[in-house]
């Protein structure tokens, strides 16, 4: 088998609709974690912007 159709028999399925993490991570769903991200974002230098919605979105 090529290397390229292995890659995409191992292919995560997106997690739509599914807000319970255990099911996330025992049905073998895609998930990228993160809490890097936003412990990095909250340092006290930071200037936060503050991003609004149209009020047509609810």
């Amino acid at each position: 088998m090529p290397p390229e159709a292995s890659a995409v028999a191992k292919r995560l399925r997106l997690p739509i609709g599914i807000q319970i993490f255990r099911e996330i991570s025992e049905e073998g769903h895609y998930y990228v974690d993160k809490t890097g991200l936003a412990l990095d974002s909250a340092t006290p230098t930071t200037m936060w912007t503050r991003c609004l919605r149209p009020s047509c979105l609810g």
